[in-house]
């Protein structure tokens, strides 16, 4: 009697079809490889733990290409694209480079622009939040910053410098008026 075990090197499994156990047979109807290794790279559970790295190619590439991922309206539903050579996941992590810190994450520099090498980087929280698009900026002198930068030249908190503007102040009064102190009555 025949030995009828996967035929594959170090598999032992039962023979199913064509001389390979069910695991190989059905690799072979997926990829048309049963020794086919997708995902070489190392930065998947297929070799390992996820990376950062590749969590943050995954969850870019659905919110621009899932329509049922909660954030395509946000990106893929307003035109925002994943550039045709990040596909891949090898050639992504050679133009974007590894995480600095556990603190940063992918953020495009122009928030109009498409996911592709030049507008990505790697921010933190604090520089992302400078570069949302729900930020005003506000002129003066020749300088067109946000608030919170505003806040950081004058000492004058962001918080009161939008609520100055929001009341109808000029930049000028907005970013030169002191912040009134209260006196305490005993």
């Amino acid at each position: 009697m025949a030995d009828r075990t996967c035929v594959i090197k170090g598999c032992g499994g039962p023979q199913e079809a064509r001389g390979w156990c069910k695991k190989h047979y059905q690799r072979w109807q997926k990829h048309g490889d049963p020794l086919h290794q997708p995902y070489l790279h190392g930065h998947t559970k297929w070799r390992g733990p996820v990376t950062p790295e590749y969590r943050a190619w995954v969850n870019m590439r659905q919110r621009c290409l899932n329509p049922r991922s909660p954030q395509y309206d946000r990106y893929g539903g307003r035109g925002i694209t994943v550039c045709e050579r990040w596909n891949s996941f090898v050639p992504f992590l050679a133009d974007v480079g590894f995480r600095p810190s556990p603190v940063h994450s992918l953020d495009r520099i122009d928030n109009d622009g498409n996911y592709e090498p030049g507008n990505i980087r790697w921010a933190t929280r604090r520089q992302q939040t400078h570069n949302s698009r729900g930020r005003r900026r506000i002129a003066w002198r020749g300088e067109n910053l946000l608030s919170v930068e505003w806040e950081e030249r004058t000492g004058i908190p962001a918080a009161r410098i939008y609520v100055r503007i929001r009341s109808g102040w000029s930049a000028e009064r907005a970013l030169t008026t002191p912040v009134a102190t209260r006196r305490h009555r005993m």
